[in-house]
């Protein structure tokens, strides 16, 4: 697999000429990284990559991977900033913060490490920022993470939380059933069920200003 990145900018991120984009083509093999999952943008230009073999940071020519063993199985991230980034994967969620030598370190937040009775670890594969705390979302569970204090507390789906995502000012997830729930004060309220097209509702609820990326194409 390979993504094309297409900018308007330069490797600063900052608004210089719209008519001469740069194209930066990317590949597995160039991030050393056997999965690529997901992928952000800072208004600075760099771009911050969930793999499998943990976080990537990149200006679209270098490539920068940080690991932290068994931790580092990446699936979802949402870059608060270009200094700090939160992360969900398999087993569980954290902080990646860089330090004064440029560095990426990571803070464990949640870990549900695997038994010999119970080797199923929870996949958090959605992390997003709403109302000052940061959501990560599994099958069974939301958990929010309060910026201001550190708190940390969960939610338990009714049924199940295959992923959830967010207007302006509103969280929304959805199950299996195909059921849209709004998120509010820790209480899903059904907001439609559909059979056909879920797009058409996702359209309808999702402004276009909420992607900030500048143009990610992935083949």
């Amino acid at each position: 697999m390979f993504f094309t990145i297409l900018s308007v900018s330069s490797i600063s991120g900052q608004l210089e000429n719209f008519s001469n984009p740069i194209v930066f083509h990317v590949t597995n093999a160039s991030l050393k990284a056997t999965e690529v999952r997901e992928l952000k943008q800072t208004p600075n230009g760099l771009y911050f990559i969930a793999s499998a073999g943990g976080l990537i940071e990149s200006n679209g020519v270098k490539h920068f991977t940080y690991n932290k063993g068994k931790l580092s199985n990446l699936i979802a991230i949402h870059a608060l900033n270009d200094s700090i980034i939160y992360s969900g994967g398999n087993g569980g969620f954290g902080r990646w913060e860089k330090t004064a030598f440029g560095e990426f370190t990571y803070e464990s937040l949640h870990y549900v490490a695997p038994t010999k009775t119970d080797y199923l670890q929870p996949r958090f594969t959605d992390v997003v920022l709403h109302n000052d705390q940061i959501v990560f979302q599994s099958l069974d569970y939301l958990y929010y993470h309060d910026l201001a204090t550190g708190a940390l507390v969960n939610q338990k789906a009714k049924t199940y939380f295959t992923n959830i995502f967010k207007t302006k000012n509103h969280l929304f997830s959805s199950d299996f059933d195909n059921t849209i729930f709004k998120i509010e004060n820790g209480e899903e309220r059904r907001v439609l069920s559909w059979a056909i097209t879920p797009m058409c509702f996702f359209a309808a609820v999702i402004p276009s200003a909420i992607f900030r990326y500048k143009v990610v194409v992935l083949l």
